[in-house]
């Protein structure tokens, strides 16, 4: 949902905008570039040269001083179109860190079922909490709550809706995935479907299937693989599986990114400046994107890794590494995840080991 290098675009865009840059002085010179930037502006409803300008002023600043550490956070909602649910969820919650000391981004997912003793809720109805408190600005709950969690500051917070991101996909022409195993999932909810209405099983759910192997997906069957929580199988079962999947499409996303057929795309590169102008720019500007461009070219593209917090869905810590553990159900009247050191030291130290 970057997703990947998508979550933080300086290097990418950068790249990008430097490969476009050559292409102008082919010959011949003028013909070239207005047939570059017509296609890129046709994508992106702006020039190359705007945003290289806006760009470049991070850059130079970069020159002076070092891209700091950063943090964001990245909610992806769970709103389906047609079904009228009025509590909004997020599905996927991830943080990732651009560490500038070993030139770093690292990402892990925090499961949606942790529940939070404070707010009396889980985490993935945190967002539904803020809308309700305060409709302008519904990620401000989330992020204290992640914040009070991983005793750290955040930069941003990033929204995805389904929507938004399987439109980022589809933008790039589709990734590529190794599904590494069959699973057929029987309750898949079926989109279009009016929940508040509908109670009929086999209406509300269809079944869905993947095959092992690699496979080309579009933005819809992208995010149906993510989504998935009720394989048959059980190794494609539950949130563990789920936050696995989201890693393999962030994964596909990344590499996607760097293939040559969409940064040697003008038009290509255009649709994803507009993706990016409308759903990541509010929290990572085109100045920063030019400051981490510029921190990029006097290193190399930043080393990209994921992460997995220790849990099990036993009741008690299976090891000393285990974070999250899955109490009886009649503890917070639900299925949850709770934290085996309330006061949040021991997931903070894990944290700081693995450079988030």
């Amino acid at each position: 949902m970057s997703f990947g290098k998508s979550f933080c675009l300086g290097g990418f865009l950068l790249l990008a905008l430097l490969i476009l840059i050559a292409e102008l002085f082919g010959p011949p010179l003028v013909e070239r570039a207005g047939q570059v930037d017509q296609y890129f502006e046709q994508g992106a409803g702006r020039s190359i040269v705007s945003i290289g300008w806006e760009m470049g002023t991070g850059w130079f600043q970069s020159q002076r001083m070092a891209y700091p550490q950063h943090r964001w956070l990245l909610l992806g909602t769970d709103e389906v179109v047609g079904s009228h649910r009025t509590n909004v969820l997020t599905d996927t919650i991830m943080l990732a860190t651009y560490q500038p000391d070993d030139n770093s981004l690292n990402m892990v997912s925090f499961p949606r079922d942790i529940y939070l003793p404070e707010y009396g809720t889980k985490i993935n109805q945190l967002y539904q909490l803020g809308l309700q408190q305060d409709p302008a600005h519904p990620q401000q709950v989330v992020k204290t709550a992640l914040e009070d969690m991983i005793g750290q500051p955040l930069d941003g917070v990033i929204v995805l809706s389904l929507a938004d991101v399987s439109d980022l996909i589809d933008r790039l022409g589709g990734i590529a995935i190794n599904v590494p195993n069959d699973f057929t999932d029987e309750q898949f909810p079926r989109p279009g479907v009016d929940v508040t209405v509908e109670k009929d099983p086999a209406v509300l759910y269809e079944t869905v299937q993947f095959t092992a192997g690699w496979q080309t997906m579009d933005g819809d069957t992208a995010l149906t693989y993510m989504r998935s929580r009720h394989a048959n199988e059980l190794i494609e079962q539950g949130d563990q599986a789920r936050m696995r999947r989201q890693k393999e499409v962030i994964a596909a996303v990344e590499l996607r990114l760097q293939s040559l057929d969409v940064i040697g795309s003008p038009y290509r590169l255009g649709l994803l400046y507009d993706w990016y102008a409308q759903h990541v720019m509010a929290q990572v500007s085109l100045f920063e994107v030019g400051w981490l461009g510029g921190s990029v070219l006097n290193t190399s593209m930043p080393v990209f890794h994921t992460a997995t917090l220790p849990l099990t869905e036993y009741p008690y810590a299976t090891d000393e590494a285990t974070l999250f553990v899955h109490p009886p159900d009649e503890k917070y009247q639900q299925w949850a995840y709770e934290s085996v050191d309330p006061s949040w030291e021991k997931l903070q130290f894990w944290l700081q080991a693995n450079h988030f």
